[in-house]
């Protein structure tokens, strides 16, 4: 454990070493929305279109691939739910980060969990002395794998950055770890990029969180949560966080 946390210290440090203002992260996006290309060559209009066109070719596939088994899968984890209350339920999730470098990031969260899927709503704001810096995900999860203690999932949405009106394709990868009814493991990382091609990668993301329920009533459960995160905007502007905040669930089915 020891081992760990000190790992964890030298990358925070690491990655506070290099980290920006808020402002300066304004300053990119502002710089990235303005350069964005309008009416342009052929060559680009034919690399736009067989960018779009893998986006909805891999879409298409992974919307089949859950649809084949979705009624099946429904049923059962509809059964386990009974015992594990985590697949139908809607998660309230206030948090808050704080940055080395001396700034602070809200980040508010809606989670519906639905079985074999998930939709997600998450809202960050960074602020710091100098600007504030908002953006906004939506997030469709398929929860790949639900079987035991371990659960995995992919997701695709949308990232809008607020600021600017600017609205970017993300992806994700997550997984939970749940050894005991008293704690829990989140790992989830992702990154984003321009609907309109371009290379632009807006966000890339990776935290990790632990929960700890302590008040749990009928099909209400609060819990308490701690980790890390790191977000790096536009390839060049990192902002590390260690996090806080509390996990409000309401589940289908009661708790033991």
């Amino acid at each position: 454990m020891r081992r760990a946390l000190f790992l964890l210290l030298i990358f925070l440090h690491l990655h506070s070493l290099q980290a920006q203002t808020v402002g300066d992260l304004n300053k990119a996006a502002k710089s990235n929305a303005s350069s964005r290309p309008g009416s342009s060559s052929n060559s680009y209009r034919g690399s736009n279109d067989a960018f779009a066109a893998w986006m909805l070719l891999r879409s298409i596939l992974w919307i089949g691939q859950g649809m084949g088994q979705l009624g099946r899968e429904e049923i059962r984890l509809a059964r386990r739910n009974k015992e594990e209350n985590h697949l139908f339920c809607l998660d309230i999730k206030p948090q808050a980060g704080y940055g080395l470098t001396g700034f602070v990031r809200l980040q508010p969260q809606l989670r519906a969990n639905l079985g074999w899927f998930s939709l997600d709503l998450k809202q960050s704001i960074l602020q710091d002395a100098s600007d504030e810096f908002k953006a906004l995900g939506f997030m469709c999860w398929m929860n790949i794998w639900n079987k035991g203690k371990f659960r995995f999932r992919a997701g695709a949405g949308t990232l809008g950055l607020n600021t600017f009106g600017e609205t970017y394709f993300q992806y994700a990868l997550g997984a939970e770890f749940i050894p005991s009814p008293k704690i829990r493991f989140e790992l989830e990382a992702g990154m984003s990029e321009s609907l309109q091609g371009g290379g632009v990668q807006p966000l890339r993301e990776i935290q990790f969180r632990v929960y700890h329920p302590f008040w749990t009533k009928g099909i209400l459960q609060s819990s308490v949560f701690a980790g890390a995160a790191s977000q790096q905007y536009f390839e060049s502007l990192d902002f590390t966080t260690l996090d806080a905040g509390l996990n409000f669930r309401l589940s289908a089915s009661r708790f033991k």
